[in-house]
């Protein structure tokens, strides 16, 4: 899912879902809401660095160059009535992720199981997120002991009238 959006429809999509799912279901189960809130927090940053990436790159680099036929293929292709993309679109997008390591790093993300192993023991992680109304701070933290034991908390604060105006 996340490789497939991107833009704004990225934005909004895994926002709206992390944050529902963290007040909905946040107190069934901590470690989905947890993980839900790190993706976005993930997606988010991965679009900044890939922004970065792609303004340091000059005009000729072989990344910049099939990132932009992808664009064109894209952007005319949506003309016709056709779902789904001709297959030069999914040639070069799999050369470009198989031949650049920047785009490699950018492109992947790991499972809940590879996320937890890649953590450290004895420490703690806090992920703050404010909602799109900015009614509400989530928060979500997670404590990993010395025997590898995982213990989440995932709850939300509400803003009074005056704090909302603070944020503006």
């Amino acid at each position: 899912m996340v490789e497939r959006l991107s833009g704004q429809v990225l934005d909004s999509v895994l926002q709206t879902f992390a944050l529902e799912y963290a007040e909905c279901i946040g107190n069934l189960n901590k470690e989905q809401a947890f993980f839900y809130l790190a993706l976005y927090q993930f997606a988010i940053s991965r679009k900044f660095l890939m922004n970065v990436y792609l303004k340091a790159s000059n005009e000729k680099h072989p990344d910049v160059m099939r990132l932009r036929q992808l664009e064109f293929i894209r952007r005319h292709f949506q003309h016709f009535s056709c779902p789904s993309l001709p297959k030069s679109y999914t040639k070069t997008e799999e050369d470009i992720k198989e031949s650049s390591k920047p785009m490699k790093l950018l492109t992947s993300f790991s499972t809940i199981e590879e996320f937890k192993e890649n953590l450290p023991s004895q420490s703690a992680f806090l992920i703050l997120q404010l909602s799109e109304d900015r009614q509400n701070l989530y928060y979500s933290i997670v404590q990993i002991s010395k025997e590898r034991k995982f213990n989440y908390y995932v709850s939300k604060i509400s803003f009074s009238d005056f704090m909302r105006e603070k944020l503006a």
